[in-house]
């Protein structure tokens, strides 16, 4: 997984053919976790779905309230407890997510530092005279910790955002295509 860190001045040749190979050779690292990997997704997916279906329940909520004298009582609290159902059990999906991919950063974190000190381990004494350790100790952890984020965090905010964008597109269609077309050509503009 590692390679010898390359001189400062020779970083930025090397660096595209790099950055090509890392999420290949990173892949490793996540394979023993990809069923958690994968249930985490599917959480995340569930729980925007409910907080979507939400906003819907709400509506239709005020159109239960109806006009004057018309108020449908049992139809406004079934809709109301279905939002909070749907706001709690988003949630707490959210919450499981959260945790699990914590859990698996920390944990490719611990497979990364342990591959890089084998590597650095193996690497012959000259290596050393050449590169001060305090830079390599200091770039691995960095970038440890950096792996360690987009997965703990980062990865779970782009696939909410990802899926709240695309899930209030959908259902702004499909509530009102007329408006979703005002929309769509006003805010761009």
């Amino acid at each position: 997984m590692l390679r010898p860190v390359p001189a400062r001045g020779g970083a930025a040749k090397g660096g595209a053919a790099v950055k090509k190979g890392v999420l290949q050779r990173l892949s490793r690292f996540l394979r023993p976790y990809a069923l958690w990997l994968a249930l985490s997704l599917a959480l995340t997916v569930a729980g925007n779905l409910l907080a979507l279906a939400a906003p819907l329940l709400s509506g239709r909520a005020v159109d239960a309230a109806g006009g004057a004298g018309g108020v449908d009582f049992p139809g406004v609290f079934r809709y109301c407890g279905g939002m909070l159902a749907c706001y709690g059990l988003s949630s707490l999906l959210n919450y499981f997510t959260a945790a699990r991919l914590i859990k698996i950063g920390q944990a490719v974190s611990h497979d990364l530092r342990r591959a890089a000190f084998d590597r650095m381990s193996e690497l012959p004494v000259e290596y050393f005279d050449t590169h001060p350790a305090g830079d390599l100790v200091s770039r691995v952890c960095y970038d440890v910790d950096t792996v360690n984020a987009a997965i703990s965090t980062d990865l779970l905010h782009i696939c909410t955002s990802a899926l709240t964008v695309g899930g209030s597109f959908v259902m702004l269609l499909a509530i009102s295509p007329a408006l979703a077309c005002v929309f769509f050509v006003t805010v761009p503009l």
